[in-house]
């Protein structure tokens, strides 16, 4: 894709602070973990 970021690098980074407590023992159900949030930061570089 053409545009301002053409050719640059991305970086994603994620923090998921207290990854029991978030889980809620979804890893003990048949589907899994599913979804999971946090914050989360995204870095361009040129």
């Amino acid at each position: 894709m053409d545009g301002r970021y053409k050719g640059a690098n991305a970086t994603s980074t994620f923090f998921l602070g207290n990854l029991q407590s978030t889980l809620n023992d979804s890893c003990d159900t048949a589907t899994g973990v599913t979804s999971v949030s946090g914050l989360s930061t995204l870095v361009i570089t040129p």
